[in-house]
């Protein structure tokens, strides 16, 4: 079995060999790629005359398809067969170029919320603002590829091309956000789709997200939708950061923070992806001061 460095290089050197024709003379570049949470190291291949945008193998997933195979062949071969399918779903040219024609995704941009020190690197490309130990970046969505949609996140060079600031992009998103996606408030149980248990009518817990279902732990933001809620249920609310998708909201009467805290490290730790981790901490709405609060661990609050 080849080691990490080891199968990198081969498959820097020949991956084209397992391409089609078309393909066999298309160039390979090494890539450091910023995602939320996380920077993946990889290679691009892209065609030389442009036709197509390039699509990219990462290291860590292509050195996981080989330890699966257990063979360099059969590895290749699979990571070569896998960029041609991401190649077909790839947005064509026109479609990523008019990710730069401000007016025609004015109206998909939104808000989204990231955690600020996991994403320092990233931060410094991106236009951003900070909520407590969160920092609010902003997405194109339902960008059409192929038969799907995706997103897209927005970069400084974005906004200098739109000769717009953060303040500008932060009013659009935010607009859009409560309009097109607004807060989708649920039972725990609706969400997960399973049925009501005995205990969820004494410990009730509910789900914060958004009509789109992605970004939907944006909803923070709404402290509208926190004061509502609050005094529908009559309690200030424990907000835990399930996952950048969606909050978990627990009455503050019935639960104690105490408690909270192990069961959301232990959760992000063995069921959150860690493309979509948010936040180890929890956060407290109070219905006195109309605040939202940051709570870390048991320490000390934060107020904004």
């Amino acid at each position: 079995m080849l080691d990490f460095e080891s199968f990198r290089e081969i498959l820097k050197k020949k991956i084209l060999h397992y391409m089609p024709p078309e393909h066999k003379n298309d160039s390979v570049d090494e890539i450091r790629v910023k995602k939320i949470n996380i920077t993946y190291e990889g290679i691009v291949i892209g065609c030389p005359d442009n036709d197509y945008l390039g699509a990219s193998i990462y290291f860590d997933q292509a050195y996981q398809v080989y330890q699966r195979y257990g063979d360099v062949d059969r590895a290749l071969r699979k990571l070569a067969d896998e960029w041609l399918f991401a190649i077909k779903k790839k947005p064509n040219y026109d479609t990523c170029m008019g990710l730069y024609d401000y007016h025609t995704i004015k109206d998909n941009l939104i808000c989204s919320v990231i955690n600020t020190a996991r994403n320092q690197d990233l931060l410094m490309d991106v236009p951003h603002r900070e909520f407590h130990d969160l920092s609010v970046v902003y997405q194109i969505v339902e960008i059409p590829i192929a038969d799907d949609v995706g997103n897209a996140l927005i970069t400084n060079a974005m906004i200098k091309h739109w000769g717009m600031d953060e303040e500008m992009l932060f009013e659009q998103a935010f607009m859009n956000t409560q309009k097109k996606y607004p807060t989708v408030i649920m039972a725990i149980s609706d969400a997960l789709g399973i049925p009501t248990l005995p205990e969820d009518d004494v410990f009730p817990l509910y789900v914060f997200s958004n009509q789109l279902g992605t970004f939907g732990a944006s909803c923070i933001l709404f402290k509208d939708k926190f004061r509502e809620f609050a005094e529908q249920i009559d309690s200030d609310l424990y907000i835990l950061p399930s996952s950048t998708h969606e909050l978990i909201i627990a009455s503050a009467k019935q639960f104690d923070k105490h408690d909270l805290f192990p069961i959301v490290r232990e959760v992000n730790k063995e069921a959150v992806d860690i493309k979509d981790w948010l936040s180890d901490n929890i956060y407290c709405y109070t219905r006195c001061t109309d605040q939202i609060t940051l709570i870390i661990s048991d320490e000390g609050m934060e107020d904004m």
